[in-house]
């Protein structure tokens, strides 16, 4: 007979931050023969995302013990005396074959404008639109493997923003053929920011937008749907300010029209999305560090197949291989997946100079090399400026040969002669947005 997972039951409920709402009221529902457990409560005072902890015995049972909740959990709430909120959780499907003489729940309330570090938004256009919130990696439904999060939703970890200003580009020597436009630069951020853990799959973007411009050969591969999706243009495609056929950034912000891909993103959840800036993408894809590549990782090493998919990883060293699923090796540690390698990326920012011969941008865009001093909130120089045609592409991959990698395979390497009307099949894009997510930037 199997023993009871229900013996001893309790449920304590813990505020964050004191602005945020007040669960009281709790009632907890033991059903022995369907073995699962309702938790109900009341929300007053303000709202506030709900999420829940599973201890066993005094001892915390870890993110994952509560993969199987669902209801009024992982989402914002809203305050209400009178409405009474419903979690169900299984915890056979959770710790199956657990004898547990003694089980607590703790549910904790989350500030509003101080969420969790990640949140998932579905994208599917024909199910109830959703915005789901997790305490960590391990607490996501299914891990971070599960398909869900590179098909049906956006899956975007926050950023923290940079209270002291930090060097982009890198220093003299980190590689052979450093560019000149590396320069070490200072840079802080005001607020953090979501970005995408994993680039925009080919099933995200076929479902919300309608169509699939990645080559057909691509199409063709095994879980295509869980690749990056390539072939997109920024203009026309990805962005572009209403009523214009192209767009200008800074100076119009983050404006777009409902017929792109970031328009539909936004009708589709209520938040705003974009391409990162140049900024935002180094940024996140240093998480924290100085050194060339992610996870103290070096270019010149074999270990860079563990972070980068690159042809060598593919064991096609010498030419250019299939972009590979995504996720499918080491995240950086902010959690975020190819950064470097698999397909590169679009960002916001224009080239700031199209020279050949003098291609280091002059202007106040790349700053002072003094760490004392930088610029917050950096967004790039004008469209409108004499000379602007290309956009910055980061994080090079299934192009690179094995002689490219030293130079090209770097957090602070910057790729300029694309413009935005170009659709190229080893070019995809991952996307921001605000934190806490809003209907605008």
């Amino acid at each position: 007979m199997k023993s009871s997972i229900l013996a001893v039951f309790s449920v304590l409920a813990m505020g964050a931050f004191a602005e945020t709402g007040v669960i009281g009221d709790i009632v907890v529902s033991p059903s022995e023969p369907a073995r699962n457990v309702e938790i109900t409560y009341r929300l007053t005072g303000g709202e506030a995302i709900v999420t829940m902890e599973v201890w066993t015995n005094g001892v915390f049972a870890g993110d994952s013990a509560a993969w199987s909740a669902a209801g009024d959990v992982n989402t914002l709430v809203q305050p209400d005396a009178e409405a009474v909120r419903r979690i169900v959780w299984f915890p056979d499907f959770d710790m199956p074959g657990e004898v547990l003489p003694s089980v607590s729940v703790k549910l904790k309330t989350w500030a509003k404008d101080d969420p969790p570090n990640y949140m998932a938004v579905r994208v599917v256009p024909d199910e109830a639109k959703q915005t789901l919130y997790y305490v960590s990696e391990e607490a996501l439904p299914g891990g971070i493997g599960d398909r869900r999060w590179r098909t049906d939703y956006l899956l975007m970890r926050r950023i923290p923003h940079s209270t002291d200003f930090w060097r982009m580009g890198a220093p003299s020597g980190e590689a052979p053929g450093r560019a000149a436009n590396e320069v070490p630069h200072y840079v802080k951020f005001s607020k953090d920011y979501y970005i995408g853990v994993f680039q925009v799959t080919q099933g995200q973007f076929a479902s919300l937008f309608g169509s699939n411009p990645s080559p057909a050969a691509q199409q063709a591969l095994p879980d295509a749907e869980l690749r990056p999706v390539t072939y997109v243009k920024i203009n026309g495609m990805l962005r572009n300010t209403p009523n214009a056929t192209q767009y200008r950034w800074p100076e119009d912000g983050h404006s777009y029209n409902d017929a792109v891909f970031m328009g539909k993103l936004k009708v589709r959840t209520g938040i705003a999305f974009d391409l990162p800036t140049d900024a935002q993408w180094e940024y996140a894809a240093r998480a924290g560090e100085k050194v060339a590549m992610p996870n103290g990782h070096s270019p010149s090493d074999a270990s860079r197949t563990d972070i980068a998919w690159i042809p060598e990883t593919a064991g096609t060293p010498d030419a250019q291989c299939d972009p590979a699923p995504v996720g499918t090796l080491q995240a950086n540690n902010w959690g975020l997946y190819d950064m470097l390698g698999n397909v590169a990326e679009w960002t916001l920012d224009w080239w700031s100079d199209t020279s050949y011969a003098n291609p280091y941008p002059n202007n106040d865009y790349h700053y002072s090399a003094d760490e004392t001093g930088g610029i917050v909130d950096p967004v790039g120089p004008a469209s409108d400026a004499e000379g602007i045609q290309y956009k910055v592409i980061r994080g090079l991959g299934v192009t690179l040969t094995k002689s490219l990698v030293p130079t090209y395979l770097r957090v602070a390497y910057r790729l300029e002669n694309r413009p935005p009307s170009y659709q190229l099949d080893w070019v995809g894009f991952r996307v921001v947005c605000p934190c806490p997510a809003a209907g605008s930037f």
